[in-house]
């Protein structure tokens, strides 16, 4: 959930959390853990990454500063749906379950943006299947860096987005359930391009052209 969608509930949530600290590398929870907390993200970044039975890895999405992580399953019940890691120092406001179900009794308005984050967690779960079943490379390709640029980027000169943090191509690739040789080469064509750069250390990417990759190399 990020925080442009419940204000209000981030006002709640963090009267009653506890700072936490999360070192890089360092796992928040696993897949199949009990859900006994909701985090807030103040600093850092993190990644959500589901794994296959063989033990192939898919990342789900990355959070940035303001948005709050594992909240969903305080409200269904069910144990983690994901495995969240650090990607590099951070910061983060705990609340415990009794805390989160409390705010949600004594405050039955803030249940619309729990309900506004699950509708997104879903819409986000069908564009990820969609990319994976209907897609080319390079559309799949295009679908992650897009959505890179959605969650953690910034604009930039001439209509780009400049990606805050540094992305690997192994990262790009675990976003698009591709091996990473495949995503490199795809990369050095985009960079070539201009759809795909390294600049002073950050990836910048043209989103217009990009969509047209996607749209165009879909298959219909």
């Amino acid at each position: 959930m990020s925080a442009s969608n419940q204000p209000s509930l981030a006002k709640f949530i963090l009267q009653r959390a506890t700072d936490i600290s999360l070192a890089n590398g360092k796992t928040l929870f696993r897949s199949g853990d009990f859900a006994d907390a909701c985090y807030w993200l103040k600093t850092g970044l993190l990644k959500a990454v589901v794994a296959s039975p063989t033990g192939e890895q898919r990342i789900v999405s990355f959070l940035s500063p303001g948005s709050m992580v594992g909240e969903l399953c305080l409200v269904d019940g069910k144990p983690r749906s994901t495995t969240v890691e650090a990607v590099g120092d951070c910061l983060l406001s705990r609340v415990s379950r009794s805390a989160f179900t409390q705010i949600l009794e004594e405050h039955p308005e803030m249940r619309s943006a729990v309900m506004m984050s699950l509708a997104s967690h879903l819409r986000r779960a069908y564009d990820e299947t969609a990319a994976a079943s209907f897609m080319t490379v390079k559309a799949r390709i295009a679908h992650a860096l897009l959505s890179l640029a959605d969650q953690i980027g910034e604009a930039a000169a001439d209509g780009q987005v400049a990606i805050r943090y540094r992305i690997r191509h192994s990262d790009i690739a675990a976003m698009s359930g591709l091996a990473r040789e495949s995503v490199s080469r795809v990369m050095a064509d985009w960079g070539r391009a201009g759809l795909a750069v390294q600049l002073d250390g950050r990836l910048v990417v043209q989103p217009s052209g990009l969509e047209r990759e996607q749209i165009g190399r879909a298959h219909v």
